[in-house]
């Protein structure tokens, strides 16, 4: 999973957000692609390492709570899925 498939699988359905697309190179985990989205309730971000890592971040800073926050590494396939799929469940409403 990548940047390439966030703008395919999940960028359309977030209507309500705005987004910001960042790129950074050499960071500890390689080169990285981030997607920062945020709406009138909630914000939170995507890392994807080119090396495998993905780390999901989410607040709810109406409620002043932390929702997810999970890192990955790269053999964590099933995880990475499993984590998106609850990111969509708290974004998509």
């Amino acid at each position: 999973m990548n940047l390439d498939w966030f703008k395919k699988e999940l960028e359309s359905k977030l209507e309500n957000y705005e987004m910001t697309f960042s790129f950074f190179e050499n960071g500890d985990f390689g080169n990285l692609d981030r997607v920062e989205f945020e709406n009138l309730r909630k914000v939170g971000n995507i890392d994807f390492w080119d090396s495998g890592w993905i780390e999901i971040h989410l607040v709810d800073y109406k409620e002043e709570k932390e929702l997810f926050h999970v890192m990955l590494e790269p053999n964590q396939e099933y995880e990475k899925e499993r984590a998106l799929e609850i990111l969509k469940g708290f974004l998509i409403e």
